[in-house]
């Protein structure tokens, strides 16, 4: 499969999704007029294990469940959560570093930790970063984070599904 042949992403930041819908009740843009074929993944921006999703999201997941939808919220704070801590300190230049990345934690701060000052340059260096650090992992690395290979299989077949059926 191929982004922009077989699918496209479509990046928002978190507080456009508020203005979003998938439901025709509404006076708020309606993704399904977008591409009735839409999959979403939201950041949890949790900081602990029991801290509730806010209402955006849930008011989302239960459109998405009416339309059929995949939602995906991620296990972690962030889709970031997702980066092994491994490969974090192996880019900042710091292997060696004891500490690990917590599920809920803040990566400008875990940067910050392992190499001080970088964590506000990967904020505005994002694609950059994501660039160079994807010569360095391989799915082994990747699939056992939180729900990563479920979440990424059930995308998969769903993007296959809408392609091939036909």
């Amino acid at each position: 499969m191929r982004e922009g042949k077989d699918y496209q992403c479509v990046f928002y930041g978190g507080r456009l999704l508020s203005n979003l819908s998938l439901d025709d009740e509404t006076d708020l843009i309606n993704l399904m007029n977008v591409n009735r074929n839409s999959i979403i993944i939201m950041d949890s921006d949790k900081k602990n294990k029991s801290a509730p999703l806010n209402s955006t999201k849930k008011r989302i997941i239960e459109e998405a469940n009416n339309n059929n939808i995949i939602v995906w919220i991620t296990k972690g704070r962030e889709i970031e959560n997702y980066i092994p801590a491994k490969l974090l300190k192996k880019y900042y230049g710091n292997e060696k570093s004891k500490k690990e990345f917590g599920q809920f934690e803040n990566i400008e701060d875990f940067i910050d930790k392992i190499k001080p000052g970088e964590g506000k340059k990967f904020l505005k260096n994002k694609i950059e970063f994501s660039k160079s650090i994807l010569e360095d992992v391989t799915w082994a690395e990747l699939k056992d984070t939180y729900d990563l290979d479920k979440m990424v299989s059930k995308v998969v077949t769903r993007i296959y599904y809408w392609n091939h059926d036909k």
